[in-house]
């Protein structure tokens, strides 16, 4: 099952606007199961913050950590991801879909595939 990233700003078109830099979630179907963004100060300025999770505050089910691009991010929360269904025992829903369309009048909501190597 592809996982989808899109802008946060798209998908919660809505929510107080992020203090984050190029800030992505991920989604699998209409879950939100993880996310990444570009970090705007400090000694890690430049690099990107990820994060993948199943549910909520349950260790076992969480992942994270820094890369040096978007794309590696990316990889990373695919690889997580797949990692945190295996533990589970659950399998990925191969004709998931990226969460709901864009709202009328609103710029279209572009998704990119998230992908790891099997």
């Amino acid at each position: 099952m592809p996982l989808f990233a899109r802008l946060h700003a798209h998908h919660y078109p809505d929510a107080e606007r992020s203090s984050r830099l190029d800030y992505y979630i991920v989604l699998s179907g209409g879950l939100q199961v993880g996310g990444f963004h570009r970090i705007g100060s400090g000694p890690s300025e430049g690099r990107w913050s990820w994060g993948a999770w199943i549910g909520s505050g349950i260790a076992t089910f969480t992942a994270s950590g820094y890369a040096a691009h978007a794309e590696v991010c990316r990889t990373l929360i695919a690889l997580a991801f797949r990692r945190m269904l295996a533990r589970a025992n659950l399998r990925e829903q191969p004709d998931a879909k990226p969460g709901p369309a864009a709202p009328r009048g609103r710029r279209e909501r572009r998704a990119f595939a998230v992908t790891a190597a099997p």
